[in-house]
């Protein structure tokens, strides 16, 4: 399962690396209203990008916490 949302992981991230080649090409050609406005799609794209990084951060989180906490730790973290 692991190496399956691995592989999602990398693909998404050469979809989104090709998403911003094709951005920074285009760009001229790309019509904006103003100046907020391009800031604002590049940001949308950086935090989409984000995503699976933080998923996987959690994910390990999680494993972590299930797995090789103590009981007592484990029940005082899932009781907060």
């Amino acid at each position: 399962m692991l190496k399956v949302y691995s592989i999602t992981i990398i693909l998404f991230y050469l979809s989104f690396i090709l998403c911003l080649l094709r951005w920074s090409v285009n760009k001229e050609n790309i019509n904006s209203k103003s100046n907020n406005e391009k800031w604002f799609v590049f940001m949308r794209l950086l935090v989409i990008g984000c995503m699976p990084i933080i998923n996987v951060v959690f994910t390990l989180i999680y494993i972590y916490i299930s797995i090789f906490v103590e009981s007592e730790k484990f029940i005082e973290f899932m009781n907060k």
